[in-house]
């Protein structure tokens, strides 16, 4: 898939931007990670973002420690965040 195809996706596609907007968020205040931030920052329901948490530990991008609110990216979350980010910036840089 080119990479052309694949920014189209992230943006067109809204349940797979939510979870790279989830797992951005993630990112940016693991590991004490709230759900209820996540839902107000994005304007979506506490229960979506709990959904999300959850098809997210399924798919191994993210994993939860024995704490409450305690939760990290996986490497392989790091490396699609990492991909798509990629993807996104080649995306804008040619639309310059």
């Amino acid at each position: 898939m080119s990479n052309k195809t694949t920014q189209v996706i992230l943006l067109r596609d809204k349940g797979k931007f939510t979870k790279f907007q989830i797992l951005i968020e993630v990112m940016r205040n693991q590991p004490h990670v709230k759900q209820k931030d996540i839902a107000d920052k994005m304007g979506i329901t506490v229960q979506a973002v709990s959904k999300y948490f959850k098809k997210l530990v399924k798919e191994g991008l993210l994993e939860f420690g024995s704490e409450k609110a305690y939760y990290r990216l996986t490497s392989k979350a790091t490396a699609e965040l990492h991909n798509e980010l990629m993807n996104l910036e080649n995306y804008v840089i040619s639309i310059k």
